[in-house]
């Protein structure tokens, strides 16, 4: 069992000499969620006790209810019955209701009626699923096994609580539901100081939802895409070639595509399928990232320490469009850390105290790590450049 609540307030001062005239947002949520599930695992009396098949299901619902209250000042001032002018209670006509009965069109900020005086409006739903999975494992010996997995995912539905009319807050979208299918290997070698895991998966999704940038209210509105699927590769190494060495490596790789994407063309007003002009957003098609720790043999004053780092990201989208001018290009970070641990202190040493030297992206490399197309600009969030810092830990 679960439960959510919010509220937030967010006002959007209007650029202008004089005066104190803004957009009035503010909206807020509760949300709630139960699930149940189930999970066995069987061992047939087959193939020397080796094969295991284990089974599982679990049902999930979430209830969601939403409430808002936004004025787009600009708009409401030339035409109040704009759907787009304000997300509020209206009559039949369109017209804005407010608590004090007073006009609509009087309802602007400074005025005798202030924004408040509008009505907010509301909108719930639900949505359940049951999903299951299912598992075949093999111990090929006691240090290397296989395994097969289906399984089934679900994303609740929602509320865009960033809706510009009344029409858009209320019609919601719907649930996201995912068919997944991994093989993987587990293995250990050489006195277990060589271990690979891998694995290769494929997950194809329904009702994808996707985000997308709302410049107008400066937030992310959601979306059902139709479908999609994405396959792929992770391979961890993880190895002790001494007493005092250890090295490790992860790789992964990601290969995306909507198999539709269903959406209005603003050029005829049409909806078409958008599949093949359509990204997904921080999707990277390679990534790695490797290390390696040199620990000295235990001194008198502690034990020492050492550790470099890499991680390199490919080039990736921010968004569902091909932008230029928020694209990540592929970048890689390289650390470093130096720590001294189990430094002898107090009278009875029960303690444990541990000092470490560290820098990070060592090359000062420049990264973006987002970034927003607001259409008359873009801003870009850059990645931290290089730092160093210290760090004293004390356990007790």
């Amino acid at each position: 069992n679960y439960e959510e609540e919010w509220y937030t307030y967010n006002p959007r001062w209007i650029i202008q000499f004089g005066g104190d005239n803004y957009n009035y947002d503010t909206r807020g949520a509760e949300a709630k969620s139960y699930a149940a599930y189930s999970q066995i695992t069987w061992t047939p009396n087959i193939l020397n006790n080796k094969l295991e098949l284990t089974a599982g299901i679990r049902w999930t619902k979430d209830e969601k209810d939403s409430t808002r209250l936004q004025q787009s000042l600009s708009r409401f001032l030339v035409d109040p019955t704009n759907p787009n002018a304000c997300v509020c209670l209206r009559d039949a006509s369109g017209t804005p209701l407010t608590h004090s009965g007073a006009p609509a069109a009087t309802a602007i900020p400074g005025g005798a009626i202030g924004p408040t005086d509008l009505i907010g409006i509301s909108t719930d739903d639900s949505w359940s699923k049951v999903t299951p999975m299912a598992v075949a494992s093999y111990h090929i010996t006691d240090e290397i096994s296989t395994y097969a997995k289906f399984s089934t995912g679900y994303k609740s539905g929602g509320i865009n609580g960033v809706a510009e009319s009344n029409a858009a807050f209320r019609e919601h979208f719907d649930q996201e539901t995912m068919r997944s299918y991994e093989i993987g290997l587990k293995s250990r070698f050489l006195d277990n100081r060589v271990q690979l895991n891998s694995a290769v998966f494929y997950n194809e999704y329904d009702d994808i939802q996707v985000n997308t940038f709302v410049p107008a209210v400066i937030g992310i509105a959601v979306n059902n895409a139709g479908k999609a699927a994405i396959s792929g590769l992770e391979m961890e190494l993880v190895a002790r070639p001494t007493h005092n060495l250890d090295l490790s490596f992860n790789y992964a790789y990601l290969d995306t595509k909507y198999k539709e994407y269903m959406d209005l063309d603003s050029n005829t007003g049409q909806i078409r399928d958008f599949s093949s002009e359509r990204q997904f957003a921080y999707s990277p098609r390679h990534s790695f990232n490797t290390s390696a720790k040199y620990t000295f043999d235990p001194m008198a004053y502690g034990t020492l320490s050492a550790r470099v780092d890499y991680v390199w990201t490919d080039e990736q989208f921010i968004g569902v469009n091909n932008d230029p001018t928020t694209n990540i290009d592929d970048y890689g970070l390289l650390g470093a850390r130096i720590t001294l641990a189990d430094i002898p202190h107090g009278a009875r040493g029960d303690g444990q105290l541990s000092v470490s030297l560290w820098g990070k992206n060592l090359t000062d490399e420049e990264y973006t790590t987002s970034g927003v197309n607001l259409q008359v600009f873009s801003v870009n969030q850059w990645g931290d450049p290089r730092s160093y810092g210290a760090e004293l830990t004390y356990r007790f």
